[in-house]
């Protein structure tokens, strides 16, 4: 992953450049169809964040995430997808692959270990038993006596 650098958003407000990275604490979110309003504040000021969901299928990804981490499988499952139909769109092939495999990991159960015994070693595992059973039962009836 490239190493992103962060800028203080009044370094952002003064800059002409629209897409920076930044950190701060998020104030205020609302949502529509199409685009994230986030106002962000840092010690230095506030902004308002704009980001289009439908460019960037990172954002459902980092949601799914976050999702999981708060124990929200079904939610995490959407925006997994979500992610998956984004990239596909981008025609980014290993990312599609990687959502659909973590969808894949989240909606299948997990196989339960199957003990294998064949019939041949069924029976003798009964007769064993059943001997044993015999002759304790022998035993008993003779230090019983």
């Amino acid at each position: 992953m490239k190493e992103s650098k962060y800028i203080t958003i009044a370094e952002a407000l003064k800059q002409k450049d629209p897409i920076v990275n930044l950190r701060g604490w998020v104030y205020r979110e609302r949502k529509s169809n199409k685009f994230i309003f986030l106002v962000l504040r840092d010690e230095s000021d506030i902004i308002q964040c704009v980001i289009s969901k439908d460019k960037n299928p990172e954002i459902f990804e980092n949601q799914a995430s976050n999702f999981l981490s708060k124990g929200f499988m079904g939610e995490a499952i959407i925006s997994y997808e979500k992610a998956r139909e984004l990239y596909e769109k981008e025609g980014n092939i290993l990312k599609v692959q990687e959502m659909e495999e973590r969808i894949l990991e989240l909606t299948t159960p997990p196989e339960v270990p199957k003990l294998i015994i064949s019939n041949s070693s069924m029976i003798i595992l009964i007769l064993v038993l059943v001997i044993t059973f015999i002759i304790y039962h022998q035993i008993e009836r003779k230090f019983l006596k």
